[in-house]
This record gives structure tokens, C-alpha cells and sequence, in this order.
């Protein structure tokens, strides 16, 4: 898969004038695996070897400019979607994930205003969605994180001071993870009411990863892969 994702960086590198990666996610239904990335204004899919499967266009994707970041939520019966930020003038837009085709179709905004933003200057919004209790989570880069309905009710927003520039988030249950960037921290917050606290409950400072080096200790990023042991 390295391979294959390398050169088709490349590739497009080379046509496009580009060298800026977009949001990239895995996207995992009924035991598949794609990856899913933004690249020069288009959307790309590949296999699980690294093969190109589709490519479509920001047009195609009922967008107006490339997302900040893409969340996929996966309902009882198997059935993907994917959800698109776009950051300029705040809004959602919510597709439906075709596995025959590997494209994403029936694209649509669902959510739009203010209030997708805890900063407005903020140029760097962050995304995960929690479908299965109709809420949303939204965290600025320059601000901290914000529970919202899927109505677009804002439920609850992040203790002032808590996060310092935060980025990637994953739900895991009843637990936010977030990248606190310059925390240096990846850090666990509690979602489990309705509006949520937002209490710390744990953290892990980049400084004790085994193969951490001083001096780059930021936390842009990460996966989360429950092992059987539940760790």
C-alpha cells in the first residue's frame, strides 16, 4: 500500500503542481479496507494492495473547495457514510459510500452556520461524528472542541485552557481522543452525557512514545486500532 499511495502522490504531483496531502482516512465496512484521500482538488480510493480503485471530483462531491477533514460512520447494516468539512463558509456534506463502485454518491450539505467553528478565524477544523447519538464534534486548531446536534444545536464546548491547538479527534464509545498538538499530548475526554464535560480522563504525552525525539513532540495525528485486549 506504501508503494502504491507513493507513486500516485508522485503522479499527481507531477500533473497537478502539488505536493499537499489532504485529509486521509481508512474506510472499514463488512471486513474491506480502502484508503481514502484528497489530493489537488480530487477525492482518490484505494484497495487494500494499494490499487486505485476511483477518483472523483470536488464537483462530483456537491463541494466547493477540499475539506478540512472527512469522518465515515458505518449504521448497524453495514451501510457507509462519508462526511466532508468544508471550512470557508462552515458546512457539512454528507455522502453515501457505493461499495460496488468505490465512489462516494448522493452527495448533499446537511449542516451549515457559526456555530461549526469555536473560532472563526480559525482555517483548520477537525471532524468526528458520533451517528449512532446524532451528534457531531468539531475541534478549531486556533480554539478547542464543540459537541453539536445533528440539527445543529450546539450541546457543549471544551473547558477553556484545555486544549492547546487541537487537531485529528476519534470517537472510541463514550470517549473523545484528540491530538493536542501543542499539549504535545494525545488526550481522552469524556463525551458520555447528552452535553458533555469534556473531563479529562487520561493522556499520553508524546515524550514517553519509545520512539519519540526531542524537539518533535507535536501530535498532529494518529490511528486508533482497538486491539481484542482492549487496551
Amino acid at each position: 500500500v506504501a508503494c502504491a499511495f507513493g507513486l500516485s502522490l508522485w503522479s499527481m504531483r507531477l500533473d497537478a503542481g502539488t505536493s499537499r496531502i489532504g485529509p486521509m482516512k481508512v474506510l472499514r465496512v463488512g471486513g474491506s479496507e480502502w484508503v481514502t484521500y484528497f489530493l489537488a482538488n480530487r477525492f482518490n480510493v484505494l484497495d487494500a494492495q494499494g490499487g486505485r480503485m476511483a477518483q472523483q471530483s470536488l464537483a462530483e462531491l456537491q463541494l466547493t473547495e477540499e475539506p478540512t477533514d472527512v469522518d465515515f460512520t458505518v449504521d448497524p447494516q453495514g451501510h457507509a457514510q462519508a462526511w466532508l468539512f468544508e471550512d470557508t463558509a462552515p458546512r457539512i456534506v454528507r455522502c453515501d459510500w457505493e461499495p460496488q463502485r468505490r465512489r462516494l454518491e448522493g452527495c448533499a450539505p446537511v449542516l451549515a452556520g457559526a456555530q461549526l467553528k469555536t473560532n472563526a478565524a480559525s482555517i483548520a477544523v477537525h471532524l468526528a461524528v458520533d451517528a449512532a447519538r446524532a451528534r457531531l464534534f468539531v475541534a478549531d486548531a486556533n480554539g478547542g472542541a464543540r459537541a453539536l446536534s445533528l440539527d445543529g444545536r450546539v450541546l457543549a464546548d471544551s473547558p477553556p485552557g484545555l486544549l492547546f491547538f487541537p487537531n485529528r479527534l476519534r470517537i472510541a464509545g463514550d470517549t473523545l481522543m484528540v491530538a493536542d498538538n501543542d499539549h504535545r499530548r494525545l488526550v481522552w475526554l469524556d463525551i458520555s452525557g447528552e452535553r458533555p464535560t469534556f473531563a479529562r480522563q487520561r493522556e499520553l504525552s508524546s515524550a514517553d512514545h519509545a520512539h519519540g525525539r526531542s524537539g518533535h513532540g507535536k501530535v498532529t495525528d494518529f490511528v486508533y486500532r482497538p486491539p481484542q485486549d482492549g487496551r
